[in-house]
């Protein structure tokens, strides 16, 4: 029995290795893809203002500028969606201007969200250096003066950009 085993070694070193199995191949493209990343012109629909504006305030987005895969419209332009207020400070004492941040959340496209990625932000005017300024002529008083609120008009350009790969599909 010893004699069997010690021939089954022998000849299991004599053999070549076996050849390492291929790996498995990536599965094949079924369609295009929306690519993360990809552009998306966004524009608010609402205005927005840091007097009024509280964080995870929701507001709408239309997309501005159709976005195409392979020459085909995938987002058109004029498909709605939302996006939310990130940050809001206000204006404040001794010349402090109002800060607003928003981001592009999602559009919405024959009743699939898309999610999106990017941010925009504005700041009011701030009133500081007037007021350091005459501070030693006029005195405490001027503290009272605050910067201007932060405004995001109707219609202001909010660029985007595709959150994630998205398989497409064929129309039915």
């Amino acid at each position: 029995m010893t004699a069997l085993i010690a021939l089954f070694l022998l000849a299991a070193q004599a053999e070549p290795p076996a050849p390492a199995a291929a790996p498995p191949a990536a599965p094949a493209a079924a369609g295009p893809v929306l690519k993360a990343g990809t552009p998306v012109l966004t524009r608010t629909l609402d205005r927005l203002s840091s007097r009024d504006a509280r964080q995870g305030d929701r507001f709408r987005i239309a997309v501005a500028r159709d976005v195409l895969v392979d020459g085909l419209v995938v987002i058109p332009a004029g498909t709605l969606g939302y996006g939310e207020v990130r940050r809001v400070v206000e204006k404040g004492m001794m010349g402090k201007s109002g800060k607003l941040e928003i981001v592009p959340l999602f559009v919405e496209v024959a009743g699939a969200r898309i999610a999106l990625d990017g941010a925009a932000a504005d700041k009011g005017e701030s009133n500081l250096a007037p007021v350091v300024l005459a501070w030693p002529l006029v005195g405490s008083g001027l503290g009272f003066i605050s910067g201007t609120h932060a405004v995001i008009a109707a219609g202001t350009d909010l660029p985007a950009r595709i959150h994630a790969d998205l398989p497409l599909r064929p129309a039915r």
